[in-house]
């Protein structure tokens, strides 16, 4: 198990845990990166996004750029619309992480999901930073993304499969 970075505030009881899970402190950790892990043209990669705007027409209109960039090469892609988020608990904590950016949005922004579904073939472990980095380089902020790998023919991979029905018909 390799060490964790979490952003955000502890409530653990003590200092290095994050929501009463254990942690450890430390100033700078020498790991090695994590390894490959291959996935194919039958696997589904599944990106939640979470954005803090006012409206997220623009946000997406970039994002579509930096999708084409980056996912176009791997395989086929699908970025759903944007859905408002307006869990006060969700919502609450992406204005406060919105608050660290070097320009903080609009007293009227709001949070938006977005979701991005990719089938191709590629390193699904290289990804994740390949997609933060590209965001930041075009001058896009977002408050939370995730991502899970759903593996070809399994019950998982068809239920997520549902929300990304241009992906559907399988391979790359």
């Amino acid at each position: 198990m390799s060490p964790r970075l979490d952003r955000g505030d502890s409530t653990g009881a003590r200092p290095g845990d994050h929501r009463h899970r254990p942690g450890s402190l430390g100033s700078v950790w020498n790991i090695e990166p994590d390894p490959p892990e291959p996935f194919g043209p039958g696997d589904l990669i599944d990106y939640d996004l979470r954005v803090y705007v006012i409206d997220p027409t623009d946000y997406v209109s970039e994002l579509r750029l930096v999708l084409g960039e980056l996912f176009s090469p791997l395989g086929r892609w699908q970025l759903r619309p944007p859905e408002e988020l307006l869990n006060p608990r969700a919502v609450g904590f992406a204005r406060d992480n919105a608050q660290h950016r070097p320009a903080p949005p609009a007293a009227d922004a709001r949070l938006w999901q977005i979701r991005v579904g990719l089938r191709g073939e590629g390193d699904y472990s290289d990804l994740d930073d390949r997609l933060v980095h590209a965001h930041f380089d075009r001058g896009l902020h977002f408050e939370h993304m995730s991502s899970q790998r759903f593996d070809a023919e399994t019950a998982e991979l068809e239920e997520a499969l549902s929300r990304y029905p241009e992906l559907r018909d399988s391979p790359a």
